[in-house]
């Protein structure tokens, strides 16, 4: 038997990744067995262990895969909507997949904190990832201030008013998507101009000494 070379290995991950993707869509997470999610990927589940250990592992590399990258923005007039864009950015992506896999994902990263640190642990650099891309988005609208509120500080608040919005709008099945991203955008805005009204307030104070 000719060995399986590294480009089938990676076609038969994500083949795995894709087959289960459907099936927790289509029964759930928790309904969702990996003997299920290799029977219909034609392959023994001993063979699936071999690419994930867990079906844990498989519903966080579905999330790995929506990315936090620093978006494009640089064609935008406005600082604020620059940032803006980068914030709901990965929010976005992730409304692409059924809300019940949303909710899955979220009881997941509370099991996973006690029973499985190193998976909890690729879910935390998910968000340290959407932190930094935006604390560079925000440096990049403001250059470099000696100002009492930082990039990263306000990084951390964005983050804190999306992650607790988008938790609300999971729990409450009757709130759309576009109603759960225009209270984010308000929240936001507010959040934003009150930052930049401060940079402005630091750079004439430093002018006129």
């Amino acid at each position: 038997m000719g060995r399986i070379t590294k480009a089938l290995k990676e076609e038969t991950r994500q083949h795995i990744i894709e087959t289960a993707r459907e099936l927790f869509t289509k029964h759930g997470y928790e309904q969702t067995k990996t003997k299920t999610i290799a029977k219909a990927c034609g392959i023994a589940e001993g063979t699936l262990f071999n690419y994930f250990a867990s079906k844990d592992e498989i519903l966080i590399t579905i999330f790995e895969a929506i990315g936090v990258d620093e978006v494009e923005t640089s064609d935008l007039p406005s600082p604020i909507e620059m940032i803006m864009i980068q914030a709901l950015h990965p929010i976005k992506r992730m409304n692409n997949l059924p809300r019940g896999m949303l909710f899955d994902l979220f009881i997941a990263s509370l099991k996973l904190a006690r029973k499985k640190p190193t998976l909890f642990h690729r879910l935390a650099a998910l968000d340290l990832n959407y932190i930094e891309a935006l604390t560079q988005t925000i440096e990049r609208c403001t250059g470099t201030h000696d100002d009492p509120l930082s990039a990263k500080e306000l990084s951390h608040m964005i983050y804190g008013v999306v992650a607790a919005d988008f938790l609300f709008y999971l729990y409450h099945q009757d709130t759309n998507y576009q109603d759960f991203a225009n209270q984010v955008k308000r929240k936001l805005n507010f959040l934003i101009s009150t930052y930049f009204k401060e940079v402005k307030h630091v750079d004439s104070t430093e002018q006129g000494q």
